[in-house]
């Protein structure tokens, strides 16, 4: 996305002792996460914010 900003994954997942014990169930989840770039952070300095 430029530099607007970039996503990236984080996974959570239990153990194992060896690799023959790897299995896709042992994967508990995976979470989308978002890093702002420079053009997102100007984007919100520029909010104004009023009552309505």
């Amino acid at each position: 996305m430029g530099d607007f900003g970039n996503f990236w994954r984080r996974g959570d997942s239990e153990g194992s002792e060896t690799v023959a014990e790897v299995r896709a169930s042992s994967i508990k989840g995976v979470l989308p996460r978002f890093n702002a770039g420079k053009e997102f952070k100007k984007a919100l300095d520029a909010i104004e914010f009023e009552k309505a």
